[in-house]
């Protein structure tokens, strides 16, 4: 029964910073007339060190950026659109506690029990990728996109978890009133 317990723990702390989504968050330029932007070409930014990751994320962009009606040219654009990406590695301390009781109960001064904890450290890694988009013709950023979210070493998961933080920062493009 203990292993069963610590194993669920195990789990559900491992679990804990992969849970949900890609934090999101957008900026943009509220003079900037996007209605105006139809034609893109893709710039180098700050890619990942891992090639493969990097047309990953590339094919994620050049994507989302084609389902919002641009087309890609190799020459005089309207916008260029580029990404950044960094790594942060983070720590996590959890504690747990197991023990029993016996008596009375807590409210009225229990007769005893014991109880142990133990804390460990997790380690993961947090990734980030900036999506810019500036116009060409004033080389001034008109909209930034940013998704944050636990890396996975499963290159499947974390192709499917660009692809949806990649979408969910697409949600605000073009910015509501422009």
């Amino acid at each position: 029964m203990k292993s069963l317990k610590w194993l669920l723990v195990v789990l559900a702390v491992s679990l804990v910073p992969a849970c949900g989504g890609a934090k999101t968050t957008v900026d943009y330029d509220r003079e900037a007339d996007f209605s105006k932007y139809k034609t893109y070409a893709y710039e180098k930014g700050t890619p990942v060190d891992n090639q493969l990751m990097d047309q990953r994320v590339v094919a994620a962009l050049e994507a989302q950026m084609e389902a919002e009606g641009f087309r890609k040219v190799d020459s005089n654009p309207q916008v260029y659109a580029t990404y950044h990406a960094s790594t942060q590695d983070k720590t996590q301390f959890v504690t747990d506690t197991m023990g029993y009781g016996y008596g009375a109960g807590w409210r009225w001064g229990g007769m005893g029990g014991m109880s142990t904890s133990t804390t460990r450290q997790v380690d993961y890694t947090v990734g980030t990728i900036v999506v810019d988009i500036w116009d060409a013709s004033t080389k001034k950023l008109v909209w930034r996109g940013t998704a944050s979210k636990t890396i996975q070493d499963d290159p499947s998961k974390s192709t499917k978890i660009i692809n949806e933080a990649m979408a969910k920062m697409f949600k605000e493009y073009p910015p509501t009133g422009s």
